[in-house]
């Protein structure tokens, strides 16, 4: 009731900016993004035109919008746009009420055309201050490369629509980053064929309404099963599945980009599954780093997944070996 009377609020207010004042555009146009995959594709797209801004609505480390809460900064940024790129396939419905009263809006949806699978995932969205609705589709496409090149061109397509004076130059950007992103594929597939064929198979107990079902699955293939869990998640939602599981990834930074802050308080979980099961091989990422991982050491970990750390640092080898504790 809270959530739904704050957002009312929230429109109120949205309806007050979009009536009492207008946006200064000063020959200047400004596409706003639903979250960062979005920014990032807008942002190749529209590289080096003139007059053109890319703002981004949700924080940086916002990775979905599942559980995004409209802001009233929010309400400011969407007021000031010319156009709003969205993912769509259901993303961003919670938005809905709040696109409505820019009926002049122009509402570039990304993912239009692509083929979606269907969602095993279940939401409250009630909970969350999403209208009710069934979410039907997985609309993670931005994670397959090919699904996120039709993005590109579907969001080249939509700006030269709203700002047909650099059509010729979001289409010829949207050439340039495909082809890109093509080779970037392509050498990744090529990097990573000697290694297909995984041993091993992550999957986030958050996104996952039949866990018993997905780890049978996985060990049809004869491939071990290993369960990951965000920091905000209670480490006993995994106690039923602890004599099935493999692995045990404990993410000590919320899921989403890189550079975040290591979660000292994410042990006590790395704690209480060795009491639970001594054997389990216990995993953790986020914030690992040579003052971070002999903490993780010590509270039990396995292994530590480092990224920023060791891709940054002058000598890669050395600062794998201090991580290690070598």
């Amino acid at each position: 009731m809270k959530r739904k009377h704050a957002l009312a609020l929230i429109l109120a207010l949205f309806t007050l900016l979009a009536t009492g004042c207008a946006a200064q555009k000063d020959g200047q146009t400004t596409i706003v993004t639903s979250f960062y995959p979005m920014y990032v594709l807008t942002l190749n797209v529209t590289d080096g035109v003139d007059g053109v801004t890319v703002q981004n609505m949700a924080e940086q480390n916002v990775g979905c919008l599942h559980d995004y809460q409209l802001q009233t900064r929010d309400m400011v940024t969407l007021e000031g746009a010319d156009a709003l790129v969205i993912n769509g396939g259901g993303m961003e419905q919670f938005m809905d009420k709040v696109i409505s009263l820019r009926a002049d809006l122009p509402v570039i949806d990304a993912g239009e055309g692509i083929e979606m699978f269907p969602s095993d995932e279940e939401h409250d969205h009630d909970a969350h201050g999403h209208d009710d609705h069934d979410e039907l589709y997985n609309a993670h496409v931005w994670l397959d490369p090919n699904r996120a090149m039709i993005q590109v061109q579907n969001i080249a397509a939509g700006l030269a629509e709203a700002d047909p004076e650099h059509a010729e130059a979001y289409q010829k950007n949207a050439e340039s980053y495909i082809a890109r992103l093509t080779a970037l594929n392509a050498e990744l597939a090529e990097q990573l064929a000697p290694f297909a064929g995984a041993e091993i198979i992550t999957f986030h107990v958050e996104c996952d309404d039949d866990i018993d079902e997905t780890i049978t699955e996985i060990e049809k293939y004869g491939v071990k099963p290993a369960l990951s869990l965000k920091p905000g998640t209670p480490v006993e939602c995994l106690y039923p599945y602890l004599d099935r599981l493999y692995m045990v990834l404990v993410m000590t930074v919320e899921p989403g980009f890189g550079g975040q802050k290591f979660m000292a308080d994410q042990m006590e979980k790395l704690r209480a599954l060795r009491a639970k099961r001594p054997e389990l091989i216990l995993e953790v990422d986020g914030g690992v780093n040579r003052e971070t991982a002999p903490i993780c050491r010590e509270n039990g970990a396995d292994v530590a997944v480092a990224g920023t750390a060791v891709f940054r640092a002058e000598n890669i080898p050395a600062e794998i070996a201090l991580l290690r504790g070598e």
